[in-house]
């Protein structure tokens, strides 16, 4: 579905879609949400699924006073006017992570929203790393 918000949007839980298999692409699970606003995600929420279409900026932390160490993946696509990435989390010596992570997992483009049907075909087919 399509959850439109006139407004900002905040982020206090985390969001996942159900578990199972699925035999036609037309079933497939997608949520999108378009914000006229802008949207910040709790610093408790540590994963997210969907596409998320923003006028504003998405703040990845609520409060960067209060050293964020939870990690953040988004499941999904992410487009804004700005980003202001506030996590902290980096994992360990040993064990390098990233404080939020972004992957692309193509629900968009399998199984579009109506009138999203133009917007995923403009996207990559696949992503390109490096030079």
């Amino acid at each position: 579905g399509i959850v439109i918000i006139n407004g900002n949007l905040n982020i206090n839980k985390n969001l996942s879609y159900g578990t199972g298999t699925i035999a036609d692409l037309r079933k497939l699970a997608s949520i999108t949400f378009i914000v006229k606003g802008n949207l910040t995600i709790d610093n408790s929420v540590t994963n997210l699924v969907g596409a998320y279409y923003v006028t504003g900026t998405v703040f990845t932390s609520s409060n960067k006073l209060a050293n964020n160490l939870n990690p953040l993946k988004v499941s999904g696509l992410m487009i804004a006017k700005t980003f202001d990435f506030g996590r902290m989390f980096a994992g360990t010596i040993e064990n390098p992570l990233p404080s939020e992570l972004f992957v692309f997992d193509g629900r968009i483009q399998s199984n579009p929203m109506p009138g999203l049907v133009d917007f995923a075909s403009a996207l990559p087919n696949s992503a390109q790393v490096g030079p």
